[in-house]
C-alpha cells in the first residue's frame, strides 16, 4: 500500500524553520498507521535534493505540462 503526495509546499516566510520536515514526519506517521509501506512524491528540480535528504529515492524523471519533474519514493519502516 502506498500514498502519493501531489503537492507539498511551505510558504517562503516559514522555510528554514523545520516546518516542512515536521509536516512530512507527521504525514509519514499517519499513513504508516493506515498500513502504508511507501510514500511517493513528485518534485520540481529545485526541491529534489530536499526530498533526497529526507530519505526519498528518485525512481523516474519526466515532464508534466512541459515542466521537468522527479518522481520519488520513500520506503516506510
Amino acid at each position: 500500500k502506498a500514498y502519493w503526495v501531489g503537492f507539498f509546499a511551505v510558504d517562503d516566510k516559514y522555510r528554514g524553520q523545520g516546518m516542512g520536515y515536521a509536516l512530512l514526519k507527521e504525514l509519514e506517521k499517519v499513513i504508516k498507521e493506515r498500513g502504508a509501506k511507501e510514500l511517493w512524491v513528485s518534485s520540481v528540480p529545485e526541491t529534489k535534493d530536499y526530498y533526497q535528504r529526507q530519505g526519498f529515492k528518485i525512481f523516474m524523471q519526466g515532464k508534466i505540462g512541459g515542466n521537468p519533474k522527479f518522481f520519488c519514493v520513500k520506503k516506510l519502516t
